[in-house]
Protein backbone atom coordinates (compact mmCIF):
# COMPACT_ATOMS: atom_id res chain seq x y z
CA UNK A 1 0.00 0.00 0.00
CA UNK A 2 2.95 2.78 0.63
CA UNK A 3 3.99 1.92 -2.90
CA UNK A 4 1.17 2.94 -4.36
CA UNK A 5 0.68 5.95 -2.25
CA UNK A 6 3.76 6.97 -2.95
CA UNK A 7 2.83 6.78 -6.25
CA UNK A 8 -0.71 9.10 -5.98
CA UNK A 9 2.28 11.90 -4.51
CA UNK A 10 4.55 11.41 -7.63
CA UNK A 11 1.46 12.32 -9.98
CA UNK A 12 1.31 15.89 -10.73
CA UNK A 13 -1.54 17.70 -9.39
CA UNK A 14 -2.86 18.31 -12.86
CA UNK A 15 -3.84 14.41 -13.23
CA UNK A 16 -4.51 14.09 -9.80
CA UNK A 17 -7.09 16.83 -9.52
CA UNK A 18 -9.59 15.44 -12.67
CA UNK A 19 -8.96 11.81 -11.78
CA UNK A 20 -9.26 12.63 -8.10
CA UNK A 21 -12.70 10.89 -7.59
CA UNK A 22 -11.15 7.97 -9.91
CA UNK A 23 -7.80 7.85 -8.50
CA UNK A 24 -9.84 7.15 -4.78
CA UNK A 25 -12.17 4.81 -6.54
CA UNK A 26 -9.01 2.86 -7.79
CA UNK A 27 -7.36 2.43 -4.73
CA UNK A 28 -10.43 1.29 -3.01
CA UNK A 29 -11.11 -1.74 -5.10
CA UNK A 30 -7.48 -2.58 -5.80
CA UNK A 31 -4.02 -1.80 -7.35
CA UNK A 32 -4.88 -3.28 -10.36
CA UNK A 33 -6.99 -0.57 -12.27
CA UNK A 34 -4.66 1.42 -10.36
CA UNK A 35 -1.72 0.46 -12.51
CA UNK A 36 -3.44 0.98 -15.23
CA UNK A 37 -3.75 4.24 -14.55
CA UNK A 38 -0.57 4.93 -14.21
Amino acid sequence: MAQIRRKEVQNPPTVAAPLKGYYSNAVKVSAGPLLFIA
